[in-house]
């Protein structure tokens, strides 16, 4: 298993983040880091902060860049990051916001004098990961912004969510949320309960009495909106023609009463196949086991 520590910043936590790797490191977890380098001012402390991670037992970092990073964080500190990681032989990955009419994009990673050296593009695998990570609203507030911006879809992300009944999220406010996406902290529907108070295994043992959990795990939100356009026109479901993440597709869904409300009066019309085809990737995964 892997326990990944992420935010907000997760270095904010001060000497608690190191305490909580060792921690994750003792229980024989994987432990992985995402944050946006404000720590990294010079190579020399980004070097000193990573060795004790090292030593606490980090496997992963995952720095984030791009557009609304950098009015922040200078791109030299996720530089500084990525030299003092990769000298240390973590694994390391950087995920570039990704969206329109933006300014800095993958080369200004790839191209970079300093990291071009930990750039083998021969091999199928990089020692230095650089992806593309598109820009998620995690505010209703920018859920609608980024609705205006996004482009026509090209290229439909129609896949299920893999993410539900296999990645939990515990929030600073102790909060158990049903998967890692963005939107998840502004969607009641996808938080779980109280993991302080609560008992967890319960908690997650609910998420299968719920259909429209087990919907978005077989068909993903981008084909339930299409069955809500089913219903209404495909006229009236904007988003279908936005080229966006998984995420956005199930937070427009959550955001829109009228959505909601055609999935709460005609889910039966799936209820079987849904089902079905649960059962079977159900019965898939436990024979992998």
């Amino acid at each position: 298993g892997i326990i990944v520590i992420t935010g907000g910043e997760c270095f904010l936590l001060g000497d608690n983040l190191y305490e909580l790797v060792k921690y994750i490191n003792s229980k024989k977890l994987s432990c992985r880091i995402v944050t946006n380098g404000y720590w990294a001012k010079t190579r020399e402390t980004a070097f000193d902060v990573l060795s004790k991670l090292k030593d606490a037992g980090l496997n992963e970092i995952n720095f984030s860049t791009g557009d609304d990073h950098l009015e922040f964080v200078p791109i030299e500190y996720i530089k500084n990051g990525i030299i003092a990681s990769m000298s240390l032989n973590i694994m390391t990955l950087v995920n570039v916001e990704y969206g329109i009419n933006r300014t800095f994009d993958l080369r200004n990673i790839t191209e970079d004098t300093d990291i071009k050296q930990y750039l083998f593009p021969n091999r199928k695998i990089s020692p230095l990961g650089i992806v593309n990570g598109l820009w998620m609203p995690f505010t209703k507030e920018s859920l609608q912004k980024i609705e205006e911006q996004l482009p026509f879809n090209t290229n439909k992300n129609i896949g299920r969510c893999e993410n539900l009944f296999n990645t939990l999220t515990i929030t600073p406010n102790h909060r158990m949320i049903a998967c890692c996406g963005l939107p998840a902290t502004y969607i009641r529907y996808l938080d779980l309960g109280n993991a302080r108070t609560g008992n967890l295994k319960s908690l997650y043992d609910n998420q299968f009495n719920d259909f429209l959990k087990i919907w978005l795990y077989v068909e993903g939100p981008y084909k339930i909106l299409l069955f809500i356009s089913e219903k209404i026109g495909k006229e009236n479901v904007k988003e279908l023609s936005l080229n966006s993440h998984t995420c956005f597709y199930c937070a427009c869904i959550f955001s829109n009463q009228i959505y909601m409300e055609i999935i709460k009066k005609s889910y039966q019309d799936v209820y079987s196949i849904v089902m079905f085809k649960y059962f079977i990737l159900k019965r898939r995964k436990n024979e992998k086991k």
